[in-house]
């Protein structure tokens, strides 16, 4: 073969590696998905190099500008629209890159631009989006009417409407919700959400629909920016206590362990069973993790017990029914919504009160997901109905004196649906209602692999993308693990606490982490087939494992 044709083969090798690179980069890049938001992004990556060597102003954002004495338009150009609303709505772009919202006293605007998982965005709509407040028996257990549900042509797209109230008798919810869904014309899985809340559909619909069909796409330009300022607001009531705690878990040379062990405190061969495993690993954890449901009964005992023993208690409340086992049957959020737990609240907080030492409490975590029933798509997908009775309970121990709690914000660390509405940013009760950050995430092993699509992921592909996220946002809170733990099912587990013991170090905000020793089983053998062993102690392999990695927090 002559050196000419080796020459050109080569060449035609190269070329064909590099564009195989190149589709397989636009494919795990979201070019196939949302051609035009992958331009957009390759686009801003090009303009924000320019601007960094030329200290020229930053990218192109969102603009608001007035149409008039009462109309205003939002231009939301990285995501591609224009929409006409009302001139006194208040318009906050804090989160743009999630969502933008406006507000006003008898109405709340939220758009985002989102993108579907399936083929389908419709498919994701119904059995995600829509999946609670159009079930039959939601809808009857939570006394909600449905004014409106078409599916229609909207300027040439595929959209879909729907208006409904859920009558609580509380004249100062906004009740009547209205979603507007609409595909994009410049993604194939690309859509837009527009929900509007008002205080009565009668009397606000006209407007609804007038903002909603001034909704225009165009193209995308410029990059969405935060503009957040979180950080903890301490509490001037606290006691010496907790103060001397918060201060001791914000150390850069604080770092502690934790350990839950089903029913620890409420049964005392399970107490037992802490012990051991303490001596099994020859560390006394810092502290243990008890779950509670809201019936007004702070578990006094059970902390003190835990106090008396060395233990601070990671205290987790979730506003649900046992187990979240009726997720579509009578939503307990609304009922806390309402106003009608603030006698089981006020019990509760004065339980808190009577323990008297410091103790982490954890309210509603895991909001971002759709497994709860305190979620938000769980109540209406309207996250600020979390945020709601966040700051109620807060106030409410407040009012009762507690100066004792160090409260945890604990997203989970994917968004469940995978919305921009859902953000865990969107669940953020404000700088006054947080003092620490809490992150969840397990190494769920392979069992569900064909379910799930789950693989074996290390501490480092579960913790560095959220991580990263957060000190984002909220570098000046210390972050705590609240649970993780990693199953056996597809991996060396042994290995993997060798290697978390190697890897938390690189994440000098996180300041504390709780081992999850228990277990799921398999929910489609009605509970009796192990799925995830978590167990710490499951084998001598995985507790050596963590006794060699824990000595030198001793």
């Amino acid at each position: 073969m002559s050196k000419k044709k080796i020459i050109l083969i080569s060449l035609a090798a190269i070329l064909l590696v590099c564009f195989i690179g190149c589709l397989i980069f636009m494919a795990t890049h979201g070019f196939f998905r949302d051609p035009a938001a992958f331009m957009q992004k390759v686009e801003n990556k090009l303009m924000k190099k320019y601007s960094q060597v030329t200290d020229t102003p930053p990218l192109q954002q969102e603009e608001i500008w007035v149409d008039g004495s009462d109309r205003q338009t939002i231009a939301d150009f990285p995501k591609g629209y224009y929409l006409s609303i009302p001139s006194d709505l208040k318009v906050d772009t804090t989160i743009s890159p999630e969502l933008i919202r406006g507000d006003r006293e008898d109405m709340t605007l939220i758009v985002s631009r989102e993108w579907a998982p399936y083929e389908d965005p419709f498919f994701f709509i119904d059995n995600y989006l829509n999946n609670y407040y159009l079930n039959e028996r939601y809808i009857e257990k939570n006394n909600i009417t449905i004014h409106e549900n078409e599916v229609y042509d909207f300027k040439g797209a595929k959209a879909q409407f729907v208006s409904l109230t859920r009558e609580d008798g509380n004249s100062d919810h906004l009740n009547n919700y209205n979603y507007f869904y609409v595909l994009s014309k410049t993604g194939p899985q690309a859509f837009f959400r527009i929900m509007i809340k008002t205080d009565g559909y009668e009397k606000n619909i006209e407007e609804v629909k007038s903002i909603i069909n001034s909704f225009d796409e165009t193209g995308v330009k410029g990059e969405n920016v935060f503009k957040t300022d979180y950080k903890p607001v301490i509490p001037k009531n606290w006691s010496k206590e907790t103060k001397n705690l918060y201060k001791k878990i914000q150390k850069d040379d604080t770092f502690l362990w934790g350990l839950f062990v089903d029913g620890s405190y409420t049964i005392e061969r399970n107490h037992q069973w802490f012990i051991d495993l303490e001596k099994k690993v020859d560390y006394d954890f810092d502290f243990s993790l008890h779950y509670v449901n809201l019936t007004g009964e702070f578990p006094v005992k059970e902390l003190t017990k835990a106090y008396e023993d060395g233990l601070i208690t990671e205290l987790t409340l979730q506003i649900s029914n046992h187990a979240n086992d009726d997720l579509f049957g009578d939503n307990p959020n609304f009922d806390v919504y309402d106003g009608l737990c603030d006698e089981e609240i006020r019990s509760f907080a004065r339980g808190a009160k009577e323990f008297g030492h410091p103790f982490l409490f954890r309210l509603n975590n895991e909001m971002n997901s759709d497994w709860v029933n305190y979620s938000g798509v769980a109540a209406l997908s309207d996250p600020d109905i979390f945020i709601a009775n966040w700051r109620r309970i807060y106030r409410i121990f407040e009012e009762e004196g507690v100066d004792n709690a160090i409260w945890i914000y604990n997203p989970n660390a994917e968004d469940c649906p995978p919305a921009h509405f859902n953000s865990y940013l969107a669940y953020y009760p404000g700088n006054e209602y947080v003092h620490m950050i809490g992150m969840t995430g397990y190494n769920t092993g392979t069992y569900y692999a064909d379910v799930y699509s789950e693989k074996w992921r290390t501490f480092d592909e579960i913790y560095k993308e959220p991580y990263d996220k957060y000190m984002e946002h909220f570098a000046e809170f210390p972050f705590i693990i609240t649970e993780f733990a990693s199953s056996s099912v597809g991996g060396d587990k042994a290995q993997w606490i060798s290697d978390m013991f190697k890897s938390i170090e690189n994440y000098p905000n996180i300041k504390m982490a709780l081992w999850w020793s228990s277990a799921d089983y398999d929910f489609r053998n009605g509970g009796k087939v192990l799925a995830r062993p978590y167990w710490l102690d499951e084998t001598d392999e995985t507790t050596n494992a963590f006794k060699k990695g824990v000595q030198k927090y001793k």
